[in-house]
């Protein structure tokens, strides 16, 4: 929270650096200052440390290579959730950790739905099912290199040798 009325500009700095490591590589300078700018605003209603605790629980992601937007991003972890009772923290009550009963609180809706799909941010110490955290430590299955499938669907040389290059590049365009 503000002391004195004033942010300080090492709780700025502070939630800055909370950011994920891979966000920041990724923001220019004036992006990073878009997204200092909207700090204040949320230092009037939660301590540093609280807000770095919300940039942390949301940060955790898996997803990374679908953000398009980073300033967009950055500013969807350090907001706060939309709930109209202000201890509300992502669906969970500040002062007594556990859901907001609030019907408007999106944070209470996002809890209630239950367990999240991989790669989802985890709440407030919340881990997933066993199931889902044996699904998040299996490897994606990589597909087969190109030349391989390419060799399996060789066709076979016939004729006119123009003919079977368009064969090749067809073969080509269906394995990829």
């Amino acid at each position: 929270m503000r002391v004195g009325g004033q942010v300080q500009a090492g709780d700025v700095t502070a939630v800055i650096a909370a950011l994920p490591e891979w966000l920041r590589e990724r923001m220019s300078e004036t992006q990073v200052t878009r997204v200092a700018a909207a700090i204040p605003a949320e230092l009037d209603q939660r301590t540093t440390a609280q807000l770095i605790q919300r940039v942390t629980r949301r940060g955790i992601t898996g997803w990374q290579h679908q953000v398009r937007d980073p300033v967009g991003f950055g500013m969807r972890l350090i907001r706060a959730p939309r709930c109209p009772d202000p201890r509300c923290e992502d669906g969970t009550s500040i002062d007594t950790d556990r859901p907001c009963q609030l019907e408007a609180c999106p944070g209470a809706a996002w809890l209630a739905a239950g367990p999240r799909p991989r790669g989802a941010a985890v709440q407030h110490g919340q881990h997933h099912d066993q199931a889902e955290r044996t699904a998040a430590a299996e490897p994606t299955p990589t597909p087969p290199p190109a030349r391989d499938v390419l060799a399996a669907n060789r066709p076979q040389p016939a004729g006119d040798p123009r003919r079977w290059i368009a064969e090749c590049r067809t073969a080509l365009r269906r394995a990829s």
